[in-house]
């Protein structure tokens, strides 16, 4: 088969809007949970042990209204994660937050509220599916509500904004 230049010339055009596109939009990808999340090229990133001053363990944890009242009035941007233990999508969430909490900034704490049991909280919130995200305010209301399907940092760092 021969080459002809125009289809050398179609061919370089491809490859250089596929690289402008892959450059525009930076990825960083979680081989250990098989996801990608797009990262702000300014933000440092690191997943070193001493960058990670507070540990996912102490602001992704089960909620409670004590400790949903605790983290508001510490200006906490709080999240609440409506999950149930027999979704698979949840565990994948789960699995996911844990892996990359350190790309969420300090002040995100994250209320793990069970869907099944905490149906007054379901009812005040809407929530008519596990594995949904809802980022509420200082007065507990809702500011961004979304369901995760199992991929939520990148989509945290876009309601942070």
């Amino acid at each position: 088969m021969k080459l002809r230049p125009s289809m050398l010339v179609s061919a370089f055009v491809i490859v250089g809007v596929v690289s402008a596109a892959l450059l525009a939009k930076p990825n960083v990808c979680f081989a250990q949970v098989g996801t990608c999340a797009q990262v702000n090229p300014q933000q440092s990133i690191s997943t070193s042990p001493e960058v990670q001053s507070t540990p996912y363990s102490v602001r992704y944890i089960d909620y409670s209204p004590a400790k949903l009242t605790q983290f508001l009035e510490e200006h906490k941007r709080v999240i609440l994660f409506f999950q149930a233990s027999w979704c698979s999508t949840c565990a994948n969430t789960d699995k996911n937050l844990k892996t990359n909490f350190a790309l969420l900034p300090e002040d995100v704490v994250i209320l793990r509220v069970n869907f099944d049991a905490d149906k007054e909280l379901v009812r005040k919130y809407n929530v008519v599916i596990q594995d949904t995200l809802i980022y509420v305010d200082e007065d507990g209301k809702t500011i961004k509500s979304w369901v995760c399907a199992g991929q939520p940092v990148n989509e945290i760092l876009e309601a942070l904004q």
